[in-house]
């Protein structure tokens, strides 16, 4: 049996999920300085986790060592552009996905991203996204076990 749960996230939790923004902000900060700097408030604002958890299209799920948040998965509902080449379709998006660094290879992860799949079938999604950069190849490798396979690829040219 686990010893964690997995439940949707309240304002009780904003100094947990704070830290656990923390973490995976600082590891893109270091990994890819060109687009993450030190920003002047640690986390998420108040607003911007409120207004996930207010929303009807997102949610944040957490991953629950008591008393500790020991992971956080925030998922978005989105649609195709009203445009006629797109196919007119639901899709989620999961925007972040961070497990606490002393608590990884723990299933924690497997876990929320379980019920994020279930999340987004409850919203009638008809498929689940995700980005993740080139550099994090313990991500990828995760999400390619879970059966994620990439269909788009962004690329970038620096100047400097």
């Amino acid at each position: 049996m686990a010893d964690y749960v997995i439940r949707k996230a309240t304002m009780d939790d904003y100094a947990g999920l704070c830290d656990l923004y923390n973490q995976v902000d600082r590891h893109h900060r270091l990994a890819l300085p060109l687009y993450y700097c030190e920003p002047p408030t640690p986390g998420r604002s108040i607003e911007y986790v409120g207004e996930a958890l207010e929303s009807a299209y997102a949610d944040i799920l957490v991953a629950v060592a008591h008393p500790a948040l020991v992971g956080m998965a925030h998922i978005m509902l989105r649609h195709t552009p009203d445009i006629p080449l797109m196919v007119p379709r639901t899709f989620a998006v999961v925007e972040t996905l961070v497990v606490d660094e002393h608590h990884r290879r723990m299933g924690i992860g497997q876990a929320l991203m379980s019920s994020c799949e279930q999340w987004a079938l409850e919203h009638q999604a008809e498929n689940i996204e995700l980005g993740v950069w080139e550099f994090n190849e313990p991500a990828l490798s995760f999400y390619q076990h879970l059966g994620f396979v990439t269909t788009v690829r962004k690329m970038s040219k620096p100047f400097h």
